[in-house]
């Protein structure tokens, strides 16, 4: 990838029947399958009629601005063709997470830093449940993160590369905004983004006290799934906060979880086991965040 910044190659534009409407997406590996991260509004707006089809593109490994459209089917909606966390049948608000599972089986990010690496074979590629990261060890309020996407739908017309925003983390990263599993970021974000991954790069990761890295030499961590944003009335307009509610992305392992549980008829413990073997960790969430679902759940 010469001197390009590897998280270009984790995005799709989703363009949302016939390109009528469009948010960002990002690829993320688990168990033997890619899955389309995005939000559940993008696919199901609270307004308007659900999505029937989507389409996004994969890279070519020899040719990184030539890109492949896929168009899928999602008119048999949630709990078919994309999956949520189930734990929004519970709560009183959604966790505004979606994944979309594909056929398409791309090559982990975090081998695409090593280009050393024989397992490169896609250009595209997909976060993996070690890239994500949680508590105060790793990021925490103050710091600032990327946010990739195409705000507005702006983007390179030839190459779909994404554009990569800067956010700041508002609140304290691994602890519940609102009794819910997102933190706040500081940043102008606009229609467009809704999907967005939300990742802490080597200028974040980097230790200051000792000049290293605070995590291993991937110096990527997945953090969220960027949301919406958070606006007050203004007269018979709205006031924009530049403040943005990111859904911490151990959520995202939660929705695969149901898909998993429904395609091969093991039960929860048995699809939590296999993704153990596979993702030693994958589960270990931040009690900061589970202990308010819980509560929430009224399991406590």
């Amino acid at each position: 990838m010469n001197n390009m910044n590897p998280v270009f190659s984790t995005v799709t534009i989703l363009k949302v029947n016939n390109g009528a409407d469009f948010g960002t997406g990002f690829f993320y590996n688990l168990l033997d399958r890619t899955y389309i991260v995005t939000n559940k509004h993008v696919l199901s707006p609270e307004e308007g009629e659900p999505a029937e089809e989507i389409r996004f593109f994969i890279r070519d490994f020899g040719d990184m601005e030539s890109i492949n459209w896929i168009t899928i089917s999602v008119e048999d909606g949630i709990g078919e063709d994309w999956f949520e966390p189930p734990l929004n049948e519970s709560l009183d608000y959604d966790i505004d997470i979606a994944v979309i599972p594909i056929n398409q089986r791309l090559s982990d990010f975090s081998e695409y830093i090593n280009t050393s690496s024989p397992n490169i074979e896609t250009g595209s590629t997909a976060f993996t449940p070690e890239m994500i990261m949680r508590g105060d060890d790793i990021v925490s309020g103050g710091d600032v993160v990327l946010v990739i996407g195409y705000p507005d739908g702006l983007l390179d017309s030839g190459s779909y590369f994404p554009l990569l925003r800067d956010a700041r983390i508002s609140t304290p990263f691994g602890a519940a905004f609102q009794r819910q599993p997102k933190f706040i970021t500081d940043a102008m974000m606009y229609p467009g983004m809704s999907g967005s991954p939300i990742v802490a790069g080597p200028r974040t990761l980097k230790n200051p006290a000792t000049g290293g890295l605070r995590t291993s030499s991937r110096g990527f961590a997945l953090l969220g799934v960027h949301s919406d944003n958070y606006q007050r009335p203004h007269g018979e307009t709205v006031e924009r906060l530049n403040l943005n509610a990111g859904w911490y992305a151990m959520m995202i392992n939660i929705a695969i979880q149901e898909f998993h549980e429904k395609e091969s008829d093991l039960s929860p413990e048995e699809v939590i086991e296999k993704i153990h073997e596979e993702h030693p960790g994958a589960l270990e969430f931040d009690p900061n965040v589970i202990k308010h679902l819980i509560k929430d759940l009224g399991q406590e």
